[in-house]
C-alpha cells in the first residue's frame, strides 16, 4: 500500500504544473526574460525547448543548446564560432559558479551540491557536459543562459551582469501598496501580504486603493498588458457575492498605477467575517499570463442598538382644517439586540398625541425587524393659518433617544368654499383676476348681513319675553288680591 501511494505521489509531482524563470544575455549585451510553464522534473531540453527560436542538436544521446535568436552558435555545435553557451542555476539568489551537468543526460537530478570531481568519469570532452545527471526542473527555479567566448581551460565564474529574481520574471505583476477606506476614513490592518479590515457596518461604502506595479527588468523591456483587477467580496448579499473590477490597462516594467474597487455593504448584511479576493491579470507580449492574488478579510459589525427612522412623511404638507392628515412612517432595527420601542407622535398645537408599544427583532430577515405604518388625523375646525410641527420621538434600549421633525402648513380654506358657492349661484360673475380678487370682500359683506338678521330677531324675542313675564305678575297679583276681597 505504501509503495502504491508513493508511486500515485510521484506521479502527480511529475505532471505538476510549475514556473521556471529563464534569463539569457547575449554577445551583444542583449539580454531577454521568459517564464515557463512546464512540469515538475521536466529536463532543460523540454524547458528551454518553449522558447521560440531556440535550437539544440543531438550529440552523444543528450541534447546541446546551439543557438538563441538564431545566432551566437554554440562551438560544440560549429566549431568554428569561437563562442559557447553556458547553463547556470541561481543559488540563494545568487549565479552559481558552474555548468548545470547536462540538458537532458542520465537519470538524475542536478542540483547545485553537485561534485564534478567526484563524477570525472561522466565527463565528455565533446559535448562538455556529464552523462549520469541532468537538469531537472522544480517551482521558483531561475535558469540562466549566457553567451560566451569559448575558453581556452576550466570556464571560471559566470559573467552575468544581472542577477533577476523569480519574481521579476515570473511575478512581475505585483501589489505594491494598499490601503482601504470606510465611507471615506482610512482602516489599518491591511497590507500587500493581506489583513483584516475592522468597523464595516451595513450601509457602509468599503474602497480598495490598490497600486500595482510591472516589477520587472527594465532591460528587456517586457510590458504587461490588458491588466484587470477583479474584487469579490464573497457570501455577502444574502449568499450571493458583491463584485467590482477596473478597466484594463498596460504597465511598462518598473511603472504603477494606482485603482479603487469599491463595494456597498448591504443593509441586510449579517454581523460576520467575509473573504475579499483580489485578483490581478496580465499578459507579455509572449502571451505569457500573469496573475497576482490576495485574500483580505471584511469584519462586518453592528451596533448593540440601532433603531433608524427609514420614512416619516406627510402625504401632503399642505393642508386645509377640517381635513384629514396622513402621516407615513417606517423605522428599522440594525442592531445587534432584539429592541422594545416606546413611539411617539406629537403636536401640541394640533392636539395630536398618537402612542405606539412596539417590539422589533435584530434579525434583518425576519418580518419583525421593520414597523410601518400609515396615520390619519383630522385637523380641528377652529385651527388657524400657519406652520405646525410634528415630531416623532423614539426610546429604546439603554436610555437610547431619537427623533425627527416635520412641519405641516395649515390654510384656513374657508373663504375659497364662499368664493365656489358664490360664483355657482350667479351667471353675471366673470372668472378674472379683479373679481375674482373681490370675492372675498362680498363673502365678508354677505356674512355680516346674516349676522345683523340673527340679532334683530334675537331682540324681539328678549322683548316678548319680558312682556310675557310683566303679564304673568300681572295676573298673579289679581288672582291673590280677589281671594283676599273673599
Amino acid at each position: 500500500i505504501i509503495i502504491y501511494f508513493l508511486t500515485i505521489f510521484y506521479f502527480l509531482s511529475s505532471v505538476l504544473g510549475i514556473n521556471v524563470g529563464v534569463y539569457i544575455e547575449h554577445s551583444d549585451d542583449k539580454k531577454e526574460v521568459h517564464c515557463l510553464d512546464v512540469n515538475q522534473n521536466d529536463d532543460a531540453y523540454v524547458t528551454l525547448s518553449k522558447i521560440k527560436d531556440i535550437e539544440f542538436s543531438e550529440i552523444e544521446n543528450q541534447h546541446i543548446l546551439c543557438s538563441v535568436d538564431n545566432r551566437d552558435i554554440n562551438f560544440i555545435c560549429d566549431p568554428d564560432s569561437g563562442r559557447g553557451w553556458r547553463m547556470i542555476l541561481q543559488d540563494n539568489g545568487q549565479w552559481h559558479n558552474e555548468d548545470v551537468a547536462s540538458y537532458d543526460a542520465g537519470d538524475e537530478c542536478y542540483d547545485t551540491d553537485f561534485n564534478a570531481m567526484a563524477n570525472f568519469f561522466h565527463y565528455s570532452f565533446v559535448t562538455h557536459t556529464f552523462s549520469n545527471i541532468h537538469y531537472c526542473a522544480k517551482q521558483g527555479d531561475v535558469i540562466g543562459l549566457i553567451n560566451e567566448e569559448r575558453p581556452s581551460h576550466q570556464p571560471g565564474p559566470p559573467s552575468f551582469t544581472s542577477t533577476p529574481t523569480f519574481s521579476q520574471i515570473c511575478e512581475p505583476l505585483q501589489i505594491s501598496d494598499i490601503k482601504a477606506y470606510v465611507d471615506n476614513e482610512k482602516r489599518s490592518g491591511i497590507d500587500e501580504d493581506g489583513g483584516r479590515i475592522k468597523d464595516v457596518y451595513p450601509g457602509s461604502n468599503l474602497e480598495i486603493k490598490i497600486k500595482v506595479k510591472n516589477s520587472g527588468l527594465t532591460d528587456p523591456e517586457k510590458e504587461i498588458e490588458d491588466i484587470n483587477v477583479v474584487g469579490t467580496l464573497e457570501d455577502i448579499k444574502n449568499g450571493d457575492d458583491l463584485d467590482d473590477s477596473t478597466k484594463s490597462f498596460d504597465l511598462r516594467p518598473e511603472k504603477y498605477k494606482t485603482v479603487t474597487l469599491s463595494f456597498d455593504i448591504p443593509e441586510s448584511a449579517e454581523e460576520n467575517d467575509y473573504d475579499l479576493l483580489l485578483e490581478l491579470e496580465g499578459e507579455d507580449n509572449d502571451n505569457f499570463k500573469y496573475s497576482k492574488t490576495l485574500e483580505l478579510e471584511v469584519e462586518v459589525e453592528k451596533d448593540k442598538h440601532d433603531i433608524e427612522i427609514e420614512k416619516f412623511e406627510l402625504k401632503n404638507t399642505r393642508i386645509c382644517n377640517e381635513e384629514k392628515l396622513g402621516i407615513d412612517i417606517k423605522i428599522q432595527n440594525k442592531g445587534s439586540n432584539d429592541e422594545s420601542i416606546n413611539l411617539i407622535i406629537y403636536s401640541k398645537e394640533l392636539f395630536l398625541n398618537i402612542i405606539e408599544d412596539i417590539k422589533l427583532d435584530e434579525d434583518i430577515k425576519s418580518a419583525s425587524n421593520i414597523f410601518e405604518r400609515s396615520y390619519s388625523y383630522k385637523i380641528p375646525k377652529q385651527l388657524e393659518e400657519g406652520d405646525y410641527p410634528i415630531s416623532l420621538s423614539i426610546s429604546y434600549g439603554d436610555d437610547e433617544f431619537i427623533e425627527k421633525s416635520i412641519n405641516l402648513k395649515v390654510k384656513d380654506c374657508s373663504n375659497k368654499i364662499n368664493q365656489k358657492t358664490k360664483i355657482k349661484s350667479s351667471d353675471t360673475y366673470s372668472t378674472n383676476s379683479s373679481i375674482t380678487n373681490a370675492l372675498p370682500i362680498q363673502g365678508n359683506v354677505v356674512l355680516q348681513q346674516i349676522k345683523t338678521e340673527k340679532l334683530n330677531l334675537n331682540k324681539k324675542i328678549l322683548l316678548f319675553s319680558q312682556f310675557f313675564i310683566i303679564f304673568i305678575l300681572i295676573l298673579s297679583i289679581l288672582i291673590l288680591f280677589i281671594k283676599l276681597l273673599k
